[in-house]
């Protein structure tokens, strides 16, 4: 199992990762009103992160992203290891671990 040194270079996981996020056209989300702790990050019409900024929970979606991280790791574990340490890397979020979402997103 990797740790997080070891993902410091650009590998092909790393290079997954970057395709699927779509760093540079990710739209953030909020409802304040409702929802004061938790931002949502957006690729086109579709709900890919959702940023819990009390828990410091990263809640990824599971479709559109994790599940294609399942062939290349053994396990959740492996996969949310490498995925908080590409949400620390990207997003400079140091503090937060991934969450794969199972359930129904909220969309706002």
């Amino acid at each position: 199992m990797k740790t997080f040194e070891q993902f410091d270079a650009i590998d092909d996981e790393e290079k997954v990762f970057l395709q699927l996020f779509h760093l540079d056209e990710l739209e953030i989300k909020f409802n304040f009103i409702n929802y004061k702790t938790l931002l949502y990050y957006f690729y086109k019409e579709i709900n890919l992160f959702e940023q819990d900024k009390i828990r410091l929970y990263f809640w990824i979606n599971n479709e559109e992203i994790w599940s294609h991280f399942e062939s290349i790791f053994n396990n959740d574990n492996e996969i949310k290891i490498f995925l908080s340490h590409m949400i620390n890397k990207h997003f400079g979020l140091n503090d937060y671990n991934a969450k794969k979402c199972t359930i129904a997103w909220i969309y706002i």
